[in-house]
């Protein structure tokens, strides 16, 4: 809320340039401290584990697909390599 007051009342009244200053510098503080705050929660707290902790039920089945992709001599698939 202080960022928008300080924008509102710079655009209603006409303040002395000291005070539109420092209202909006401490604005601008106010706003980054709470997004600082809001952002920087660590979120250790909650019942499951994390997302990127879990691998999804898909991912063994395509790893050992892709590493027989990736040691294949061509690397075109075998459908496409004419003899």
């Amino acid at each position: 809320m202080p960022l928008p007051l300080a924008v509102t009342l710079h655009l209603i009244l006409r303040l002395p340039v000291v005070v539109d200053e420092a209202a909006f510098a401490t604005g601008a503080f106010a706003f980054a401290a709470g997004a600082f705050i809001v952002l920087g929660r660590d979120d250790a707290d909650s019942d499951g584990p994390r997302r990127a902790d879990v691998d999804p039920p898909w991912w063994p089945d395509f790893e050992r697909g892709f590493r027989r992709y990736s040691t294949r001599r061509s690397p075109r698939p075998e459908g496409l390599v004419r003899s």
